[in-house]
């Protein structure tokens, strides 16, 4: 198994990584699947008891796993709208957005979803990809088997997968690849020519005009606003 988890590397060295094993492929004449997973929630699904005991399997434990469950426990919100207030209501799962300790509470929750996988994978945050180079049908086998392991792991550990927003991108230069049927439990997951990964838009044929067209627009977008809303201004603003 191929394991990337770069810790205090940025998503370009992700990016980096990742587009250089699939241009590999492309260059022995192989095709890449890509398995795109999405997490529902992921932030808010934590459940506290759960994460707690691996904490404590990691060698978290005493004053320190003590301080962590104070930090998690008895937390209230509300929501206000323009004055008007919801009553209070207890917070019974997820790791608290916006802090520093939060999303290192989620790393920790998930760093095991790898045990076992023998595809290449990397995550990054909540941003999970699951991917193997296609040379025989045994490969899609395997592929799906982890994908399999993938659920079977979110099941366990009552983390969910948004399967509407998962995907299967094949990376080919092949004009008509053959396209495999991927299961993320009952969920056939969709096929894909394009994918926003990590701010880049990855194109099946690893080429960069849609990426490039994307850019292009948002920029243009903006430009525009920026001219609609300057017209008339004095010359040195």
């Amino acid at each position: 198994m191929s394991l990337f988890r770069f810790s205090g590397h940025s998503c370009e060295t992700q990016l980096i990584g990742a587009i250089d094993d699939w241009a590999k492929a492309l260059d022995k004449s192989c095709h890449t699947d890509i398995a795109i997973f999405d997490f529902s929630k992921a932030f808010d699904s934590v459940p506290y008891r759960r994460l707690l005991y691996k904490l404590n399997a990691y060698g978290i434990r005493s004053v320190n796993l003590k301080w962590i469950s104070s930090f998690l426990s008895n937390r209230h919100q509300r929501v206000v709208i323009n004055g008007a207030q919801s009553s209070w209501l207890p917070v019974i799962s997820g790791v608290p957005q916006g802090t520093v300790l939060g999303p290192l509470l989620f790393l920790l929750y998930i760093t095991d979803i790898t045990k076992d996988i023998s595809s290449d994978i990397r995550l990054f945050a909540d941003d999970c990809i699951l991917y193997r180079v296609i040379r025989t049908q045994s490969d899609c086998i395997t592929l799906q088997a982890d994908i399999d392991r993938l659920y079977s792991w979110a099941t366990t550990w009552q983390m969910q997968f948004n399967s509407s927003k998962c995907h299967i991108l094949t990376i080919s230069h092949q004009r008509n690849p053959t396209l495999v049927s991927y299961y993320l439990g009952p969920d056939q997951l969709s096929s894909v020519d394009s994918y926003h990964y990590l701010g880049i838009t990855i194109s099946s044929d690893l080429c960069w005009d849609k990426h490039v067209s994307a850019v292009s627009s948002k920029a243009t977008r903006y430009l525009n606003f920026i001219r609609r809303n300057i017209y008339g201004c004095p010359s040195r603003c």
